[in-house]
């Protein structure tokens, strides 16, 4: 009886062992798709861009930094059920209010990546349980200096006219959704 009890305890915890395994290898991509902006601006705990002409799309830090936007929310299944979030989780608009509104304050404070584009983007959100589109032209990470998970918060405007965007910024919702920025925060070092 004791061996029959030790082999299936055996299989047990060797399926549970290989589970877990899987769950740090399987991830989950909740993000915003990018699409290709036109200009990235990156903000350093300044409300002046590290370049004031911004990094367009045949430079390797615009390269560097859409790579780590792509990666910044493909966290594994393990993270996710370890830091109570859902599976499923999906870009989220904060109706309720937990997170600040847009002011420039945001950039001196935070680390913030602007993409600018020319022509109109959009991306499904959800609102209590219900889905909606947004459309945008220009887009605000303000990214947690951590290498933690943690939330990201998104600001969007309608317009990418300089002279208007950040009042634009200022009237929207921001988006919210979870990410782990280590690997951005190591590669903007060497861009800032």
């Amino acid at each position: 009886m004791k061996k029959i009890f030790a082999i299936i305890s055996g299989a047990i915890s060797g399926v549970l062992i290989l589970f877990i395994i899987c769950m740090c290898f399987i991830k989950v991509n909740i993000k915003i798709d990018k699409g290709s902006p036109k200009t990235i601006y990156l903000y350093n705990k300044s409300t002046a861009a590290t370049t004031s002409s911004g990094y367009e799309s045949d430079s390797e830090e615009y390269k560097k930094i859409m790579k780590n936007l792509e990666n910044l929310t493909n966290i594994s299944i393990f993270n996710r059920l370890n830091n109570k979030t859902k599976l499923n989780d999906k870009i989220q608009i904060d109706s309720s209010g937990n997170f600040a509104k847009w002011t420039t304050d945001l950039k001196q404070t935070n680390i913030v990546i602007e993409l600018i584009y020319d022509t109109q983007q959009d991306v499904v959100v959800y609102d209590n349980g219900k889905s909606r589109v947004i459309s945008y032209w220009c887009i605000s990470y303000v990214i947690p200096a951590t290498n933690k998970f943690a939330d990201v918060v998104a600001y969007y405007s309608t317009t990418n006219d300089s002279t208007k965007k950040d009042s634009f910024y200022a009237s929207c919702m921001p988006l919210n959704f979870k990410g782990m920025a280590g690997k951005l925060m190591k590669d903007l070092k060497s861009i800032i």
